[in-house]
């Protein structure tokens, strides 16, 4: 995000909205095809949400047909109606399959009754479909082009292929139980996209592009149906306009205390980096890169466990 780029605060504008678990549910019984979109898992991102509720309006407005079903999913909605990315913890932490069970009975913090209603809204969808489909919508706290986070499997990023943005893979290996593994382990193909700085007007943008790209891609929209893919697929493009590329996570800065850490300021995501460069301070302690590479998701708000990633180009072979 550029100094000129428009910036809106988007929390204000959640006052306005009724925040409902489901944001929108469009069933068509006959396919076997199922899309899920979950938007706002962190409160502090609420682009998304908007971003869906205009693409639901559109869908109606030009009355679209859906070649397969799509339910849309408010995450975080406590945390959106406060303006912070989590209350009691992080939402996007806890979705291993043992602790989903066991919360379905007794949910104990503010995100576990979050996670038992989006699960709940979930399962009754889970076995009734062959092909099923997911995005995760998110933005960054440091300025961002657009990108995909993909699981590092073949399926994964062959579909994540087929958008005009950079992948990063690697990102379930470093931190467990995020809603990218949720939906793997259910036999979903799909990613999370972050779409921009949390108060970026393009974030807003960038997301209603990714749904209506999403949707064609994943079959539930005729690509002849969408009159505007091309504006779309060159809204996203543009970021990268020597080609998407794909890159690895080598490399997590976790933290053990947030108020011990201060990232240096001005990084953004995919700035080149040298080894021994100084990126931050830890406990009074400087830290240094390790490695030549590139730095992701350097840590500009005050909640969150992930200092920063470092990461390098990949070829994939799978």
């Amino acid at each position: 995000m550029n100094d000129t780029e428009q910036r809106v605060h988007f929390a204000p504008l959640i006052e306005d909205i009724k925040l409902e678990r489901i944001i929108g549910k469009i069933e068509n019984k006959e396919s076997s095809r199922l899309a899920v979109i979950t938007t706002g898992v962190h409160g502090n991102e609420p682009s998304s949400v908007f971003a869906a509720k205009k693409v639901l309006r559109k869908i109606e407005l030009a009355k679209l047909k859906l070649k397969g079903t799509l339910l849309i999913l408010t995450g975080n909605i406590k945390a959106l109606q406060a303006d912070v990315r989590f209350i009691d913890e992080d939402l996007n932490r806890l979705w291993e399959e043992k602790r989903i069970r066991s919360l379905i009975k007794e949910p104990k913090t503010s995100e576990e009754k979050e996670a038992k209603e989006m699960y709940e809204s979930i399962e009754p969808y889970l076995d009734r479909y062959s092909e099923k489909f997911f995005l995760d919508c998110h933005t960054t706290s440091s300025q961002t082009m657009p990108y995909i986070s993909a699981a590092d499997q073949a399926e994964s990023y062959r579909f994540a292929q087929q958008f005009p943005v950079h992948t990063v893979v690697g990102f379930s290996n470093h931190v467990a139980w995020s809603l990218n593994d949720f939906f793997m382990d259910e036999g979903f193909t799909g990613f999370t996209f972050e779409a921009g700085h949390h108060h970026a007007f393009t974030s807003l943008e960038n997301h209603e592009a990714m749904i209506w790209l999403f949707l064609c891609k994943s079959g539930l929209i005729d690509p002849d149906d969408l009159e505007d893919k091309d504006e779309c697929r060159s809204n996203l493009a543009k970021y990268a306009p020597d080609g998407a590329s794909l890159f690895q996570i080598q490399y997590h800065h976790k933290l053990i205390n947030r108020d011990d850490f201060v990232m240096n300021p001005g990084y953004v995501n995919f700035q080149k980096i040298k080894k021994g460069e100084h990126l931050a301070v830890e406990q009074e302690k400087d830290v240094t890169s390790h490695l030549d590479g590139r730095v992701l998701m350097p840590l500009y708000q005050e909640l969150g466990q992930e200092g920063f990633f470092i990461i390098t180009p990949h070829h994939y072979n799978n």
